[in-house]
């Protein structure tokens, strides 16, 4: 299942590079898209697809393979900043506050509001990210608060979606230090090779070359 879950989420992945890229030149020079609407279809479909790759790394997590390699704790703690922002309306891990938090509104438009006290103990609290278009390649991109480092900042969904990619591609398991078989002369890595009828059983030598058994 979980194979057919990534691939889903992978066929996902390619839908939105095509919305972005047809939004990007646009959004390059300063302008709105044409395609006023396409924003809120970019919005909807990178939600899902935030959600199904956090409870991917979420399962990573569970097996105790998210901490042994710094690649994959990197992306799954952008993961957790943003889907927690999304589906919970909340400051992730908002109990370890120490005191209430100011929050001001980034809009132009809300500058005249009053600023919010965001108060761990307040059942009617909540945080709405900011979030905006990258001028760069056309992606969703939402503004987390990450109190536990201290910052805040910009996750945007493609850069997210190039780290991952890249992780998922057989060479950088190598380059991660996952364990090499047992008593194999050259380095090698047993891997699930995805595709369209499911899992394939395959082997990564030294030589980078990648055989489907």
């Amino acid at each position: 299942m979980s194979a057919i879950f990534a691939s889903a989420e992978g066929r996902l992945d390619l839908v939105l590079r095509c919305n972005e890229d047809e939004c990007a030149p646009a959004l390059a020079r300063g302008e709105i898209p044409q395609n006023i609407s396409i924003f809120d279809h970019l919005n909807m479909l990178s939600n899902y697809w935030m959600g199904g790759m956090y409870e991917t790394f979420r399962l990573l997590r569970d097996r105790g393979l998210v901490e042994q390699i710094e690649a994959l704790a990197s992306i799954f703690h952008e993961l957790e900043l943003v889907r927690i922002g999304l589906d919970k309306h909340e400051i992730p891990k908002d109990q370890k506050l120490t005191e209430p938090m100011l929050l001001a509104p980034m809009q132009q438009m809300l500058h005249d509001k009053e600023p919010y006290v965001y108060e761990t103990e307040d059942p009617k609290r909540a945080h709405i990210m900011p979030i905006a278009m990258s001028q760069q390649n056309g992606s969703i991109m939402w503004y987390v608060i990450d109190h536990g480092n201290e910052r805040s900042f910009w996750v945007e969904r493609r850069g997210l979606s190039d780290r991952i990619v890249e992780l998922w591609r057989p060479q950088a398991w190598v380059l991660c230090g996952l364990p090499r078989k047992r008593g194999a002369q050259h380095p090698e890595i047993s891997l699930a090779a995805r595709s369209s009828s499911g899992v394939n059983a395959g082997v990564l030598k030294s030589d980078g070359r990648y055989s489907i058994i």
